[in-house]
């Protein structure tokens, strides 16, 4: 399991912009337990995709997310 392993550069601060379909094709075939995508639409819209439907599941993804993030944001 690669619970430790975080595959995000924050190059330039935290205004960087990488295409997401190069994200989405990085993240192909890696050993996933599970895979949330969240996504922001032209139009502002909220895109959200999960491969669970389990609320607790995805909301506690959710949560681990931001906490890496976070300690990644304050290491730079």
């Amino acid at each position: 399991m690669t619970d430790n392993v975080v595959y995000l550069s924050i190059v330039g601060g935290t205004t960087a912009r990488h295409n997401p379909d190069d994200i989405l094709e990085a993240a192909k075939g890696n050993e996933f337990d599970d895979v949330l995508i969240v996504g922001m639409e032209d139009d502002g819209g909220l895109w959200l995709s999960a491969s669970t439907s389990d609320a607790e599941r995805i909301v506690f993804l959710l949560e681990r997310a931001k906490q890496k993030f976070m300690r990644i944001v304050e290491a730079t």
